[in-house]
């Protein structure tokens, strides 16, 4: 069975190459796989298409849905059209016509479905026909949906390949929009130096019937049930595990996504340093922090300087005072996010959930987000970033060389003195005045901010 599988994939990518080659005048047409429109009348049309018909076709409504899931808190339609430069993942290395052979698994709270199989196709594309639109009932506001991309592989008993997955945040989402999303595929969630498997492109929209924000908001405020999925197969089960996952599940040790977190927590640790210093800058020398149309005004500075003014002869509210900080670092932080040139990174705004608390619905919205929107911008703010960083690691470089020979002058004094002048080290009179040096940045440093 294995062998004759092996042998129509063969004939599948030998059809494909055979039929894409037309006479002059002719336009290349591609056969579409994993097989044309079943529909009455349709088969024939549909079993060789062009490429910008395998595109329409591709972003055109699909036409079967399957519904899972067994929530009542509105629903997720997730739709998977076409992945994009996945590797080659045929043992043969392409060299008999075959190529990775991929399909989809999406999990959702207690739900997990796949996508049709496409044989032999690096970029491979699900037709409006095929087994690829889902709704899932969602049990919970917070849960999230991930999405797994794997190589069919029957013969290895370990199961299928996996490519690479992408966990989806539903909060950056509003409710009755329809969202045209590409993301980039990766093996793990924990490695800093990842590289992008391909990508993958989704259709996404959730259904949220009216009237029903203010119960959501409240049931989001309930811990997230714990879910449970059932498979039949040993296979389906590390499918399931991988989309969840990624290459190195939690309940294993790996040395290389120990180091990986630890990497990640350090990052974190530096960025936290990066946001105390830089707010700090801002609120003592009153820096723009407000946009009132062009102009930037210090009001956070203001605030504080306020508060503290009041606080200092009434020190009964200093309890009020630390939570009053703590408020108000929630809302400096909420105001930087929401001016970041992305919207993806940007927050939901506070007129959303007044509203929702208030009239029981969200804000009629009709934004519209351009592809690419904020893109160079974001680009540009995370190379400055990453310069930061750099710059900071060459100065810690140095000044733990400076220490270094520091230390190893004053060694070479030490055994100087109880070798009782015997012999003279060849010491660097100039390194004496490293620690001069060093007093001097010190003191320099204050003024030049």
């Amino acid at each position: 069975a294995n062998l004759a599988a092996s042998v129509g994939g063969v004939m599948d990518s030998v059809k494909f190459t055979l039929s894409a080659s037309q006479g002059r005048g002719h336009k290349m047409k591609l056969r579409v796989k994993p097989g044309p429109d079943p529909a009455p009348g349709r088969e024939e049309k549909t079993r060789f298409l062009s490429e910008e018909e395998l595109m329409a076709a591709t972003y055109s409504p699909s036409k079967n849905w399957i519904e899972v899931g067994s929530g009542r808190h509105g629903k997720v339609l997730v739709e998977v059209l076409h992945c994009d430069g996945l590797p080659n993942c045929d043992p043969g290395g392409g060299v008999v016509g075959q190529k990775t052979t991929a399909f989809v698994s999406i999990v959702m709270e207690d739900s997990v479905v796949q996508t049709d199989t496409i044989p032999s196709c690096c970029s491979p594309q699900w037709m409006p026909w095929t087994r690829r639109a889902f709704v899932c009932n969602r049990l919970h506001p917070l849960s999230s949906v991930y999405v797994g991309v794997f190589h069919y592989d029957p013969v290895n008993p370990l199961g299928h390949r996996g490519i690479g997955r992408v966990a989806l945040n539903l909060q950056q989402f509003r409710p009755n929009h329809v969202y045209l999303l590409k993301y980039n595929l990766y093996n793990s969630a924990v490695y800093s130096d990842r590289a992008p498997m391909g990508s993958i492109t989704l259709r996404l929209r959730i259904d949220q019937p009216p009237g029903t924000e203010k119960a959501l908001l409240l049931e989001a405020i309930k811990p997230l049930p714990q879910m449970q999925i059932n498979v039949k197969k040993r296979k389906s089960l590390a499918v399931v595990k991988y989309t969840c996952y990624g290459q190195h599940p939690e309940d294993r040790f790996d040395i290389a996504a120990l180091k990986s977190q630890a990497q990640e927590m350090m990052d974190l640790v530096q960025g936290a340093k990066y946001a105390l210093v830089d707010a700090a800058k801002s609120l003592v020398f009153w820096r723009g922090q407000v946009s009132f149309g062009k102009v930037k005004f210090p009001l956070y500075s203001m605030l504080a300087y306020i508060g503290g003014v009041y606080v200092v002869e009434r020190p009964h509210l200093l309890p009020s005072l630390f939570f009053w900080v703590i408020a108000f670092c929630m809302m400096a932080s909420y105001g930087h996010r929401s001016h970041l040139p992305s919207p993806w990174y940007r927050g939901r705004p506070i007129a959303d959930f007044a509203s929702a608390f208030s009239n029981g619905k969200l804000r009629a919205s009709a934004s519209r987000i351009k592809a690419g929107e904020g893109a160079k911008e974001t680009e540009g703010i995370q190379q400055a970033w990453q310069n930061r960083v750099e710059f900071d690691a060459v100065a810690a470089s140095k000044k733990s060389e400076m220490e270094r020979k520091v230390s190893e002058v004053e060694e070479a004094a030490d055994k100087s003195k109880t070798s009782g002048g015997a012999r003279v080290p060849q010491i660097d009179p100039m390194a004496m005045l490293i620690p001069v040096q060093q007093k001097l940045e010190m003191a320099i440093w204050f003024p030049r901010f």
